[in-house]
């Protein structure tokens, strides 16, 4: 049997708006991913392909040090919009401060309050702004929203292999703005873990 690699990913966002690990479960799956494991809360998932084993985690505030006293070493972590006040928590920099990947919504004004020049690991922004890495370059919102979102930089994948700017479709059964930064999210990280594709729906 072949091994599977494992990549453990945290995903940190605000209480009040827990969705992004919704779209990640949901865009995996449509890239053939399995999902062998669930919490009841579905806080805590494992998914896995053929050689890829992936260990999702969503982290709040209330769970914040827990995952703290478990020390565990997240090799991709996901921010979306957070609370001030979990920028001064000694654990969530903690959490932040060593990983491969980081894949941050550079539309939440708190976002420059991150520790980015200690990190050592590959930056992704998202966001609508042109400046964001992963960018939406026009969208319409009726009975769902479809949206062609931009990858304006250069990836480099998990596997080693290099994404080049380009541009795709997504089809989002909501008709709710906001999330669009989930799937952004969502599309980043497929895009790390070496998945490229014309067009996603969710």
């Amino acid at each position: 049997m072949k091994k599977q690699d494992t990549i453990v990913i945290g995903i940190m966002e605000k209480d009040s708006n827990r969705n992004t690990i919704k779209f990640i479960k949901n865009l995996l799956i449509s890239l053939d991913y399995r999902l062998y494991y669930a919490n009841k809360k579905e806080s805590i998932i494992g998914l896995n392909t053929e050689g890829i084993n992936l260990l999702i985690f969503d982290i709040n505030s209330s769970n914040m040090d827990l995952y703290g006293s478990w020390d565990i070493e997240f090799d991709i972590l996901i921010h979306n919009f957070m609370e001030d006040h979990h920028y001064q928590n000694d654990i969530f920099l903690k959490q932040f401060s060593d990983c491969k990947y980081y894949i941050i919504n550079s539309d939440d004004k708190n976002w420059v309050n991150l520790p980015l020049k200690s990190l050592k690991g590959i930056v992704i922004n998202y966001g609508f702004n042109n400046k964001a890495a992963l960018t939406i370059s026009s969208y319409d919102i009726n009975q769902v929203i479809r949206a062609s979102i931009c990858l304006q930089r250069e990836i480099i994948t998990t596997q080693d292999n290099r994404i080049e700017p380009f541009e795709f479709m997504a089809k989002i059964n909501s008709h709710n703005k906001g999330n669009i930064y989930p799937v952004l999210a969502a599309s980043a990280l497929t895009l790390v873990l070496n998945h490229k594709y014309d067009h996603i729906y969710l």
